[in-house]
């Protein structure tokens, strides 16, 4: 599985475009004042917008819009890691160097921003430090040596922590006053790493003894690949080009599930079904349904799922589903109709038999034998019922688009909701107990305000 292929022109060109709309004088303002999750959808949504109106080829824009959502995110990830340092005193546009991979690359682009002068010099010996810029670091440690000393007695005085500094900077004062503790510099290998800090994981990781790098490299490793939320593709990517082959696997085999978890994170996604191939024959069935149930909250979270009945859509997540389901060995499939979907289909009918349920809606009695092998071949199918939150709509159109018309009675519409008629009015009894709940909230804050 090669890690490192370098992008295309095509994926190179889109993410310039991508990176400067986020950039762009009048946007960054607002990306600057809306770093936090929620408020960051308003920017993403602007330059959705932008691209719109720059009447690119349809092809074009696709790519590009493609590209708004991870890129925003990792440009979003960027500035909350620089809030400090940068103040809002720093032009970004066209300062962000991106990887192959399309991901930033946090010491080309601090070097970029050092060789524009725009920052006071406190403020560019804390970014040095931020993005392990050495030869900055080491030539202008003794002119603002005095100014850090003092900031930082200060704080201690008063008994608080400094939080006016990043806290690589004090990793930084702490490795030039003992530049030679062997103890010491694999603690703070081992700190950068959970701080999930690629660019000074890079530089600690030549002052760690070789007889000492295989094993801490594997469980740093094992502990990036168990993190969620704060997982960073670029810091398992380099921890990955560590190891050889053989020991990559080794990870991946003893971490099936975790690895596969996080390989659905974009880029990695692009690799996705490659380690897939390669963990069948070590992945459980339960591995199996944590996998299926992350993918489909990822197509639920980022996208409205189309209603068209087809595999030609533009969503990634959609193309990895398909294609991990029918890999997948027939064991696993069949575990998952038992665990996933059979339950939806007696929870929607209840409290009627399901055989006799489907005896009043078809007139071939093997109607259910042949919903079941539709689930089993057809990945789209599947996904169409675990997509979906009005499972008993999701039951109707997948019988009345995937089985022959002449199959179903002429009285299905009536059958239909008839037996559905206890799911559909849980169903109207949870969306009134949710506005109920919306409203009364609403109340509160208009009391409040």
């Amino acid at each position: 599985m090669d890690l490192n292929s370098p992008a295309s022109l095509r994926l190179y060109s889109s993410v310039s475009v991508t990176s400067a709309l986020f950039c762009n004088k009048d946007l960054f303002k607002l990306c600057q004042a809306q770093k936090h999750r929620v408020g960051w959808v308003a920017v993403q949504d602007c330059v959705a917008q932008q691209v719109k109106f720059l009447g690119l080829p349809q092809n074009v824009e696709v790519n590009i819009q493609e590209l708004v959502q991870p890129l925003g995110d990792q440009i979003r990830r960027w500035l909350c890691r620089h809030e400090i340092v940068l103040r809002k005193k720093a032009n970004l546009y066209n300062k962000l160097i991106w990887t192959a991979h399309a991901l930033i690359d946090y010491k080309k682009t601090a070097e970029n921003i050092l060789r524009s002068e725009e920052l006071d010099p406190l403020s560019r010996f804390n970014l040095a430090c931020i993005n392990a810029i050495v030869d900055y670091i080491n030539l202008s440690y003794a002119s603002v040596k005095n100014a850090l000393d003092k900031d930082i007695k200060r704080c201690h005085r008063k008994n608080r922590s400094c939080s006016s500094y990043p806290a690589e900077v004090k990793i930084w004062i702490s490795f030039l006053a003992q530049p030679d503790d062997e103890e010491s510099i694999t603690n703070v290998f081992q700190t950068v790493i959970k701080n999930g800090n690629t660019a000074l994981a890079r530089h600690f990781i030549t002052k760690i003894k070789p007889d000492r790098k295989p094993e801490l490299i594997k469980q740093l490793t094992v502990d990036v690949l168990s993190k969620t939320r704060s997982f960073n593709p670029a810091l398992l990517l380099f921890l990955l080009s560590q190891m050889n082959n053989q020991q990559i696997m080794e990870v991946f085999i003893e971490n099936a599930e975790n690895s596969l978890l996080r390989f659905l994170e974009w880029p990695l996604h692009n690799y996705f079904m490659n380690l897939a191939n390669k963990l069948w024959e070590f992945m459980s069935g339960s591995t199996f349904l944590a996998v299926v149930q992350a993918i489909v909250q990822r197509i639920i979270q980022h996208h409205a799922f189309p209603e068209y009945l087809s595999f030609e859509n533009p969503y990634i997540y959609v193309d990895i589903f398909k294609n991990f389901w029918l890999c997948s060995p027939n064991e696993y499939r069949r575990l998952c109709i038992s665990d996933m979907i059979s339950p939806v289909f007696s929870y929607v009918f209840s409290p009627h038999n399901l055989h006799y349920a489907m005896s009043h809606l078809f007139n071939d009695v093997s109607s259910l034998e042949k919903i079941d092998e539709l689930f089993f071949s057809n990945a789209y199918a599947v996904l169409h019922i675990l997509s979906n939150d009005n499972k008993a709509a999701a039951i109707k159109s997948l019988m009345q688009n995937y089985l022959p018309s002449e199959t179903l009675r002429t009285d299905f519409e009536d059958q239909y909701q008839t037996f559905t008629t206890r799911y559909l009015g849980h169903l109207l009894c949870g969306t009134l107990k949710y506005l109920t709940n919306l409203c009364i909230c609403l109340i509160i804050i208009i009391c409040i305000l």
